[in-house]
């Protein structure tokens, strides 16, 4: 099923350069027999023929998996050089493959409904920009305060489900944050002082809520 996605990412101070998401089907290829050897952008689904080619780009450095296999999110582990990768309606049940991702530093999460552990995010050493929406498990973002390089965080619900936060005191750890945005449908907690952690963000200069 082809969604196109509102494009919610604030492209300003150079924070994003993966592919608006009404741009993620011109880099589609139905039979991936079809991408041409110096391929950089690609979005991949699970019925996609020949799909184990991506290994063979070796320009390639965005990719979005878009409603994929599980076979195609463990691949991962082979694709060390991507800097950018979106992964829509998906439930893998850990982001372990995520791992080997040193290079990575835009990551987006749309509907990743699996998974309840954020700490394989929280050690990506290169990551910059990490955009989460609709993640169904998730209430503790607590992991993401191990980032010693995030610069760009933006949490979204959606308008049937609002994304739980149990406490943004993690966002204090977050030394190098210059952007947050809470977006639509964000559900939080029933604490005052809500964002006391903001004051100890000497970096931070654009909050949107």
């Amino acid at each position: 099923m082809k969604h196109h996605f509102a494009d919610v990412l604030n492209r300003s101070d150079e924070y994003w350069t993966i592919s608006p998401n009404r741009e993620r089907w011109s880099c589609h290829f139905p039979d991936l027999s079809q991408a041409a050897d110096d391929t950089s952008r690609l979005t991949i689904t699970k019925n996609d023929k020949n799909w184990q080619r991506v290994k063979q780009l070796e320009q390639l450095v965005e990719l979005t998996l878009h409603e994929p296999a599980p076979s195609q999110l463990a691949a991962l582990d082979e694709l060390p050089k991507l800097t950018a990768l979106r992964i829509s309606h998906a439930r893998p049940k850990t982001l372990e493959m995520l791992e080997g991702q040193t290079a990575l530093r835009e990551l987006v999460l749309e509907y990743v409904s699996g998974v309840d552990d954020l700490r394989p995010i929280g050690n990506l050493p290169a990551l910059t920009s990490l955009h989460v929406e609709n993640l169904r498990r998730v209430s503790d973002f607590s992991p993401l305060g191990a980032s010693k390089s995030l610069r760009y965080l933006s949490i979204f619900g959606t308008l049937d489900w609002s994304q739980p936060v149990e406490s943004f005191d993690f966002l204090g750890a977050i030394k190098s944050l210059e952007f947050l945005k809470l977006g639509f449908g964000v559900r939080v907690p029933n604490k005052s002082p809500l964002f006391a952690s903001l004051l100890e963000l000497n970096k931070l200069s654009q909050l949107e809520i």
